[in-house]
């Protein structure tokens, strides 16, 4: 496919032995055969630097036609992002936000299971102190 030949490529790499896929550029690449590309990743310029992603699986859009739209998300997106918990008050003063802590990684579905689309993608949560201040709505 074309996106694996065109420099400033957005792809997504995962590690082997991690749980979750990174955001990578690609840098350069071209096609060896019906199935088969070689690709070069920026900031991936030595083939010391290169070993230490052997045995990593490399994503690419599949759908071309497919436009992320400025709401839309992707997995990798959500790492670093708070994790909120909603409290309705008894009292009807309004919902309370309490702060559970901070996407640390996701662990993809297949990771987990062996069997396709029965397992769901799953989200590591790094917790943080628990405080019994809620944070007010909107700041």
């Amino acid at each position: 496919p074309e996106r694996l030949t065109t420099p400033g490529m957005v792809l997504h790499f995962k590690p082997f032995r991690k749980r979750a896929p990174r955001k990578v550029l690609l840098a350069n690449g071209k096609s060896t055969g019906p199935d088969s590309f070689l690709v070069q990743l920026e900031d991936v310029y030595d083939r010391r630097q290169a070993e230490k992603l052997k045995g990593g699986t490399l994503y690419y859009a599949t759908q071309q036609d497919h436009v992320k739209k400025e709401e839309d998300l992707l997995l990798s997106d959500l790492v670093g992002l708070q994790v909120l918990l909603f409290n309705e008050d008894e009292d009807d003063a309004g919902k309370e936000e309490h702060i559970v802590g901070t996407v640390g990684a996701i662990v993809l579905a297949e990771e987990m299971c062996a069997i396709p689309g029965l397992g769901q993608d799953m989200l590591e949560v790094i917790m943080e102190n628990r405080r019994d201040d809620p944070v007010k709505p909107g700041g």
